[in-house]
């Protein structure tokens, strides 16, 4: 039968707040008001009187890059973005520059007799430091379309002696002035990134409603989280319009950071445990009014969030939040009560993080299948059937190929009993990224047989990234670090998004043309990424490390995918729908 939700709940205040302008560290371009002599064209060379938003090469006049030292420009560590950041909160326009590499930000040394340049991690709080690692960028207007960096606290200039890196007094000197270059685009299909949307939170989590925008939320903070104020700031954002309305969520008396969300049938959102562990919630999308339904009987944060066949929501793990451990499964039913299933222990789902239960449990990949039936997919190696009928039971199907345990990978459906895993890592903080990518086939069901193989790897190692099946079956790809899982850091940030077609088993570069804008924004830790309705997928979020903190990211960009462009980049015809049901059932 059709379900709908019958629930009487507390109505919540929501507080709306017109986006302005002001928007807090809203990445901006900073456009200078004097007319640039123009110069011959060289291939990659930022000839804009602006300041330019994507990670770039920067080049002395002799076409050298700079890291610690000045060498031929080869890979990521020559890659820097000249990030707005303003510790002192004054009128200049000061910048960080931070190494898409290392994640670190350019600090000069306090002694003159030095004068030394290296990397520190960027600032999360406004101290001396804060001011080290300040630049002002000012644009010569000359025809070789050259920049200076001044240094906040040294009040010197970027400079080079020989090999050497270091700050001078400011002279105007060849050596002083550095021009910028782009980072060229891998081959592969055409996409497009938008230019990046102005939020006023940083988006942890988010979500589809009915209607075809998106609710994105936070924490008790716009850039924090865990400060013991029991609300939670969000906005609804409508892609079509692109209106973005800010909400702070105060009567359900509830943090929000990083639950378990799962979707009801009816287009309920429902949000499952987090920093304020035991509780649950849901937003109904047409009237905008938030409710709180019945607690959890074991608390928890980290945990997955499921919508069985049968309209009820399965969830399980959570040891980030509520206390260590013994985070079975349990099930929400109507018509509003959460039942413990116990024998669904959590215990055969743990991966072996050297951080012990508190990371083992997070973050767990399950898909619904027919008759109240769930897969676990991972991140542990052990795949596993979940039965929630009476006290539950679980039955091992093997294990997922060779594949490791895969902590901070993540796992899709783009069939009907088809599931793609990426990346992840053996240990949440710390481990190192794979480019590992495996198929798993369920459609047998809970009482078949269970497979999965290999398909062919990621271009770009991977964690603390997202996945998005397009209408298509192919899969994006995008964000998340290469290399080691640093939490909190840009570190290693993969900058480009990759495709996979289930036809061919391979992965590709989405590809963006020259001159065009590419992903601007580092997608880490605390990133999301959805499909909207229209068939483009939305990338946000990423920090939340408080106050000041160069990781935060409060922006969206969205990606057109290949699918959705004609051959040479322009807008394809799209399809018309010209007829629908009213409604589907379930089944």
């Amino acid at each position: 039968p059709t379900f709908r939700l019958l629930l009487l709940f507390e109505a919540t205040l929501i507080v709306s707040v017109p986006l302005t302008t002001t928007t807090r560290r809203a990445t901006t371009t900073a456009r200078l008001t004097t007319s640039a002599p123009q110069t011959t064209s060289i291939p990659g060379l930022w000839n804009e009187p602006a300041i330019p938003l994507p990670y770039i090469e920067i080049r002395n006049l002799q076409n050298k890059c700079f890291n610690a030292k000045i060498a031929t420009c080869a890979d990521a560590s020559h890659r820097w973005q000249i990030r707005p950041f303003n510790a002192l909160n004054n009128s200049d326009s000061l910048y960080l520059l931070v190494n898409l590499y290392s994640g670190s930000c350019l600090i000069a040394n306090e002694s003159i007799s030095t004068r030394q340049l290296f990397q520190t991690g960027c600032p999360r709080l406004p101290d001396l430091k804060g001011t080290r690692v300040q630049w002002k960028v000012r644009f010569n207007n000359d025809t070789a379309r050259t920049w200076t960096f001044v240094n906040v606290y040294t009040g010197g200039s970027l400079d080079f002696s020989g090999l050497t890196l270091l700050w001078n007094n400011a002279s105007g000197s060849t050596s002083q002035r550095w021009r910028f270059f782009s980072v060229p685009s891998p081959a592969g299909p055409f996409a497009q990134y938008s230019a990046p949307i102005a939020l006023p939170i940083i988006a942890i989590a988010a979500t589809n409603l009915p209607d075809g925008r998106v609710l994105m939320w936070s924490s008790s903070q716009i850039d924090n989280y865990g400060t013991g104020q029991l609300r939670t700031y969000a906005v609804i954002y409508n892609p079509a319009t692109g209106a973005v309305t800010q909400q702070v969520i105060t009567s359900l008396q509830a943090d929000m950071f990083c639950p378990g969300i799962a979707l009801l049938t009816d287009g309920t959102v429902m949000v499952v445990g987090g920093v304020t562990s035991g509780a649950t919630s849901i937003f109904n999308a047409t009237t905008g009014a938030w409710g709180k339904i019945a607690k959890l009987n074991t608390p928890r944060g980290y945990n997955t969030a499921t919508t069985l066949s049968d309209g009820g929501v399965f969830t399980l793990g959570g040891s980030w939040s509520g206390g260590y451990g013994n985070k079975g499964g349990e099930v929400w039913r109507l018509p509003n009560k959460w039942v413990t299933l116990s024998r669904v222990k959590v215990d055969p789902f743990l991966t072996e993080d050297a951080a012990g239960i508190y990371r083992q449990d997070n973050h767990m990949w399950h898909f619904a299948g027919s008759g109240g039936f769930v897969f676990h997919a991972g991140p542990s190696k052990a795949m596993y059937w979940i039965s929630t009928a009476g006290n539950g039971s679980s039955r091992c199907v093997g294990n997922r190929s060779d594949d490791g345990h895969a902590m901070n990978g993540n796992a899709v459906l783009f069939d009907v009993g088809k599931i793609l895993t990426t990346g992840g890592a053996p240990n949440y903080s710390g481990g190192t990224c794979t480019r590992n990518a495996y198929v798993i086939d369920i459609s047998a069901g809970p009482e078949g047989n269970v497979t999965a193989e290999r398909t062919g790897q990621m271009l770009v190692a991977r964690s603390l990234h997202n996945s998005v099946v397009l209408p298509s079956g192919e899969v994006v790809v995008v964000g998340g670090q290469s290399g080691r899982t640093v939490p909190f850091n840009d570190q290693n940030a993969a900058m480009t998004a990759e495709i996979w077609s289930p036809a061919t088993g391979k992965f590709q570069y989405l590809a963006w043309g020259s001159g065009a804008t590419p992903m601007i924004t580092p997608r880490t830790y605390h990133s999301v990424a959805l499909l909207l309705p229209d068939g483009r997928v939305l990338s946000s979020g990423g920090g939340a490390c408080g106050t000041l903190c160069a990781y935060n990211h409060f922006d969206a960009q969205i990606i057109t995918p290949p699918y959705l462009l004609a051959s040479n980049g322009t807008p394809a015809a799209r399809p018309s729908l010209l007829s629908a049901p009213a409604r589907s059932r379930v089944g």
